[in-house]
């Protein structure tokens, strides 16, 4: 372990470094949405922009001339000169169009520009900075760039808004990995405290402690090694494997103790080990199977977290069968001293039953009552399950607090909408339409498309075309030549700065439609809003001139739509997909279906709880939500394994059901509840981070393993303890040869109350 230590170190700091994130590079290759945005960035570049501008940022102040010119100086100059392919203002660009060939008014200047680089006030304005195709993964070197030049023109650095795609994520940058770091530390700083309430033994609680670190830091470096990056997705995999890790330590540590009680100090890591490699072995088999799953999912994200947290469970599960047994052999931590069982009759072989002396024996001995309950409460919940509502939207990924957020908003009431949808209008060469033809057609659309309710207002090749372009009356002859001249001068500047295209003989026109970042919208009824407005322009023009015109929308907003609608099919998928694998292990391991329906209904309680309970409330499910189900099954799994097969021990030397009930509540309530205070509580430390991603996977998984500890130690014992129990007692167990049944004693049954 310690010879590799060397390597994790640099892996991790390789991983973090590495971290990137691009929603528009989440979906596969394969899908349409994916190859119009491949398609349009390969006729137009990426076109990534970020606005800046600052309060008192107006038409007037001349400190956004003197941005521009440093901007550009630090550009060219200071050796990273290809981040900015263009660097434009609302200055520049009116004093563009009220100069000829456009020769515009300038009030009809600044209208043609408001919403997109002027505000509604037709003062408000700002730069707008176009990023070079190769500047995508230098994304804080540019930030930093703008920032510098923006002091040195006398802007305050807290007065400086920013916003576009590329600010948003360099943005989820930033938080994801401050959120590893930060939170990280305190999620094991409240690990070890609750470790050391369980334990009381710095030595048994630093060993457990190591193990989980351990696992999350190798799987971690892992990520570099395999020439991955990290994203934002991928990085809550660390406190998934560090919860998998923990949750099999505990449980080793416990069987390690009940050894070491009943024997001598040497021989009881081995023998641990025996009583704890099939429950284990199963639980992150099957986990490591369920996340696998994922691996089927549309989300790139997605897909690269189940197959490395896959890895990260097993190598948790081969550091608890090496390095954790190699630990205890070398320090040999002993147990504390506990009461005699003449006290109150509520010990274990010297454990106390779990935290709650009555509880255990208060369930077996009303267990219908407590069964019932819990399932209406399932039942009750489910109903909210088909109510589930998914997004992806981007600003929810950032908590309100987050810098990002405000800027926004700030940008989006005082300047306009900063997320682009491209709108792409391709003439073929045999439509035989004169580019003056083209750009009328392209013109009527950005006027129809400017004024829909979510638009905030739209750049084109018509925002620098001659005023005579966008009239709505045909011109005459001469004047019609006349402006046809003007375009054919304008038209190799249209193509250098983005607004036009050639794909062989055919022209492709860009409208850049700005819609509003903090809103949440519904891109199937965008989509049909627009077509709404453009297919009544394009049966005008096929009226007028021969069939060609083809419209296509992509963007960021075609792409996060497309997420969102597999997002909860993922979740679906996953969870159940994991819960199948589970069921049929469980069914090939004990050969009974009996067994595979508790197993089934055990799996699934906590999520039906958690999640229907979100659907009934109305909370939104995002992309931090959809692994949760998956992480909080294995964990409760992991739990119900060594309570059925406890259970079976207690049956098989002689006790009923409610004596084995009570004896496999006593022997691994202890562990469930180290289990939910370590790995839920400390989790729980991520809902103080600005990143929404891990403030919810921490917050759900707390919920998570706190309705699958609430099921374990009332819902299972209740069912172990019917009349169903005796059925599940009767039903083979082939791995009875396999598992040591020495840590379940029936003198650990001591009856209490009757």
């Amino acid at each position: 372990a310690l010879l590799f230590t060397p390597l994790i170190a640099w892996g991790v700091h390789r991983a973090i470094l590495s971290n990137a994130n691009d929603v528009r590079d989440w979906l596969p290759t394969e899908y349409a949405e994916t190859q119009a945005y491949q398609e349009f960035t390969r006729q137009f570049g990426t076109q990534d922009f970020i606005v800046a501008s600052w309060p008192g940022c107006t038409l007037d102040d001349t400190r956004l001339d003197a941005f521009a010119q440093h901007l550009d100086q630090r550009n060219r100059h200071s050796g990273v000169s290809s981040l900015f392919s263009q660097i434009l203002t609302g200055r520049s660009l009116v004093d563009r169009l009220a100069t000829p060939p456009v020769d515009l008014d300038r009030q009809l200047a600044i209208a043609r520009l408001r919403g997109s680089v002027i505000g509604p006030d037709g003062q408000q304005t700002c730069a707008v900075l176009t990023l070079a195709d190769e500047a995508a993964d230098r994304l804080e070197p540019a930030l930093r760039l703008i920032r510098d030049a923006a002091v040195a023109a006398g802007v305050p650095a807290d007065q400086l808004q920013m916003g576009g795609i590329p600010v948003v994520n360099a943005a989820l940058n930033q938080e994801s990995t401050a959120s590893l770091v930060r939170l990280a530390g305190l999620s094991g700083l409240l690990g070890v405290l609750i470790a050391w309430l369980c334990f009381r033994d710095v030595r048994l609680t630093a060993l457990v402690l190591a193990t989980g670190v351990y696992s999350a830091a190798a799987s971690l470096a892992l990520v570099p090694l395999c020439g991955v990056p990290l994203n934002a997705i991928l990085i809550t995999m660390v406190p998934l494997v560090y919860v998998t890790g923990i949750s099999g330590a505990i449980h080793l540590s416990n069987y390690y103790l009940e050894a070491a009680r009943q024997g001598s100090a040497q021989e009881a890591p081995g023998r641990a080990v025996r009583h704890a490699a099939v429950p284990l072995v199963l639980a992150a088999v099957t986990t490591a199977v369920g996340l696998l799953s994922l691996c089927y999912s549309e989300l790139n994200p997605i897909r690269l977290f189940g197959l490395f947290s896959a890895l990260g469970v097993l190598i948790g599960s081969l550091a608890q069968f090496t390095l954790l047994p190699a630990a205890l052999a070398v320090w040999r931590p002993l147990p504390r001293q506990h009461r005699s069982r003449g006290d109150t009759g509520d010990t274990a072989g010297g454990s106390p039953l779990a935290l709650f002396p009555q509880l255990g024996a208060w369930v077996t001995r009303h267990p219908l009552p407590v069964a019932l309950t819990c399932l209406a409460v399932m039942l009750v919940t489910a109903a909210g399950l088909p109510q589930i509502r998914t997004s992806i939207q981007m600003m929810r990924l950032f908590s309100p607090r987050a810098p990002i957020i405000p800027m926004t908003r700030w940008l989006e009431e005082n300047l306009g909408a900063t997320i682009p949808l491209e709108v792409l209008v391709r003439f073929a060469p045999e439509s035989g339409t004169s580019r003056y033809g083209q750009l009328r057609l392209v013109a009527a659309i950005d006027a129809r498309l400017r004024r829909l309710p979510h638009a905030a207002g739209s750049l084109s090749a018509a925002t620098f075309a001659p005023g005579a372009v966008t009239r709505p009356r045909q011109l005459g002859h001469l004047d019609r030549a006349v402006v046809s001249a003007k375009i054919k001068q304008q038209y190799d500047l249209l193509h250098e700065y983005g607004w036009v295209a050639r794909d062989g003989d055919a022209d492709i026109w860009r409208i850049s439609l700005r819609i509003r970042g903090i809103d949440d919208l519904d891109f199937a009824t965008l989509t049909t809003t627009l077509r709404e407005q453009i297919d009544p322009l394009l049966a005008a023009y096929a009226h007028e001139s021969p069939p060609g015109a083809e419209v296509t929308v992509t963007g960021t907003a075609p792409i996060v739509f497309r997420a969102r609608r597999s997002l909860l099919d993922n979740m679906l998928f996953g969870l159940g997909t994991d819960v199948l694998l589970i069921v049929v292990a469980v069914l090939a391991a004990t050969r009974s279906f009996l067994t595979g329906g508790v197993m089934f209904i055990l799996s699934v309680f906590p999520t039906t709880l958690v999640f229907g309970g979100m659907g009934l409330a109305g909370i939104v499910v995002d992309i931090g939500s959809v692994m949760t189900p998956c992480v909080a099954v294995g964990v409760t799994v992991d739990d119900v394994i060594h309570f059925l097969l406890c259970h079976r021990r207690g049956v098989q030397q002689g006790l009923s059901v409610n004596q084995a009930a009570r004896l496999a509540y006593a022997t691994c309530g202890r562990a469930m509840i180290q289990s939910w205070g370590i790995i839920g509580v400390g989790l729980a430390a991520f809902a103080l981070g600005s990143f929404v991603p891990t403030f919810r996977f921490g917050m759900l998984m707390l919920l998570l393993l706190t309705a699958g500890l609430l099921g374990n130690l009332l819902f299972l014992p209740a069912l172990l303890a019917s009349p169903l129990g005796r059925r599940l007692a009767r039903s083979p167990l082939p791995l009875a040869g396999l598992v040591h049944v020495s840590t379940c004693s029936p003198s650990d049954t001591t009856e209490t109350g009757g």
